[in-house]
Parts: C-alpha cells; sequence; structure tokens
C-alpha cells in the first residue's frame, strides 16, 4: 500500500510540473513546436518544425525556459529579426536602385518598422501577463511580411528570404501565445 501510495504521489507532482509549465522531459522545445506546427498548419502552413526548434533552440535562456518564458523568446527572436531586416533595408537605400525597386524598399521600411511597434506593444503586454492582447498585437504583424513581398509585383525581391524568415518567427509567436 506504501509504495503504490508513493507512486501515486510521484505521478502527482509529476503531472503537477508539467501543468505549471516546469521543464520535466526536457523536450518542452520539440513539444512546443510540433504543437505550434499542428495548430498553425490548420491556420495555413506557415511553421516549419526544424525551423521552429532551431530559433527557439538558438537562444541559451530556452534550455531552462518554461512554456511562458519560450513565448517571451520567440517574440524577442522576432523584435531581432525586424530590426536586422530594417537596418539591411536601410543599407539597400543607400545604394544607388532603380526608382521601382527603391520605392519597394521604402514600403518594406514602413511595414517591418510598423511590426516593430506591434511586437514592442505584444512584448510589454505579455510581460504585464496580458496574454490576450499580446497574441493580438502579435499577430497583428503576421501580414507585414506579405505585403512588403507583394511591392514587389514584377520585380525580383531582394527580401524574400528574411521575409519569409520574418514570416516563419511571426507564426511561431502567434502559437505559443496561443497555447499560453
Amino acid at each position: 500500500m506504501s509504495q503504490s501510495f508513493s507512486l501515486f504521489s510521484l505521478f502527482i507532482v509529476f503531472l503537477v510540473l508539467n501543468f505549471h509549465g516546469v521543464v520535466v522531459n526536457g523536450d518542452l522545445i520539440s513539444d512546443v513546436c510540433k504543437n505550434a506546427s499542428a495548430i498553425r498548419s490548420q491556420i495555413s502552413p506557415n511553421i516549419k518544425y526544424d525551423f521552429c526548434v532551431a530559433s527557439l533552440s538558438s537562444n541559451p535562456a530556452s534550455k531552462h525556459a518554461d512554456l511562458l518564458g519560450l513565448g517571451k523568446i520567440s517574440m524577442e527572436t522576432c523584435l531581432t529579426n525586424a530590426t536586422s531586416i530594417c537596418s539591411y533595408i536601410a543599407k539597400m537605400l543607400k545604394e544607388k536602385r532603380e526608382q521601382p525597386v527603391k520605392h519597394a524598399l521604402e514600403d518594406c521600411l514602413t511595414m517591418y518598422s510598423g511590426a516593430l511597434d506591434n511586437i514592442h506593444h505584444a512584448i510589454a503586454s505579455y510581460e504585464k501577463k496580458d496574454y490576450k492582447k499580446a497574441n493580438i498585437f502579435i499577430t497583428g504583424t503576421d501580414s507585414y511580411s506579405d505585403i512588403c513581398e507583394a511591392g514587389f509585383k514584377g520585380l525580383t525581391s531582394p527580401l524574400t528570404k528574411q521575409s519569409g524568415d520574418f514570416s516563419q518567427l511571426v507564426a511561431i509567436s502567434v502559437a505559443i501565445t496561443g497555447m499560453v
């Protein structure tokens, strides 16, 4: 009786720790990315599992993070990526470009600057534990990369890879904040 009680107690402790987001099995990133891929594939086929794992794992803090921590890490990754894209666009705009490409790049800079604002608001809401509002803000950035790419209609976009990566990162953040 005592041994079965202690096994039952251990099982309850395991369930409670998992429920509160404490990493017991060490595969939280893998589990989150599987769930995120499944959730988003019902909406749109945005999240690539390997990309998700790589992007979350690239932050050293993710090794000890719970689901809430991974949510913040994913948004911070979006912020870093959008900042990098803005810098890249600004650098390209300093080079001589043909007018249609220059105009499209200027529009993209506007889009990604707007994305930065949304991500800052999302992170601030997330830190205040207003996960619904954080999800609304991060979801609001979901179309910025598509709008940017659409501006290059008939032209070769120099931002296709960056826009694709940004779209993936935003989709990961949307999925995680939706899980919280």
